[in-house]
């Protein structure tokens, strides 16, 4: 496998979400990493692209056992071409029920491949 790019996309309240992904890119062993932080609404602005010589790494928390309904509409605007995806959802004081499944369904819609997925438990985002 020789790919170019690890597109680590992420949001993350409380940077519990970022600090997972991040290890998990590091893991990877690829030194190319891009960060594509989209907590904040401004950089949900533009959409994301990727190709099949990207890996496209996202990890969001979970709100009630699903993918947060505020990153929703962007996560469906990505254009991706044949992308190796990895999901990764961050759960906290509850199960993290569909949240995974919905992550992976959006992403293969949008034209990835997820070969990977996973669920940790992290600070909850309503955390105070």
């Amino acid at each position: 496998m020789n790919r170019k790019t690890v597109k680590m996309v992420y949001f993350s309240p409380t940077g519990s979400t970022k600090s997972l992904v991040q290890a998990i890119a590091r893991g990877t062993g690829f030194d190319d990493i891009e960060p594509i932080d989209i907590t904040r609404p401004s950089a949900r602005e533009k959409s994301l692209r990727t190709s099949e010589d990207d890996i496209l790494l996202v990890g969001v928390p979970v709100y009630m056992g699903r993918v947060p309904a505020l990153i929703q509409s962007w996560l469906e605007s990505i254009t991706a071409q044949n992308t190796p995806a990895v999901c990764v959802v961050v759960y906290g004081n509850r199960t993290y029920a569909n949240a995974l499944l919905e992550l992976k369904d959006i992403l293969r819609k949008r034209g990835c491949i997820p070969f990977a997925g996973a669920a940790y438990i992290g600070e909850h985002s309503f955390s105070s």
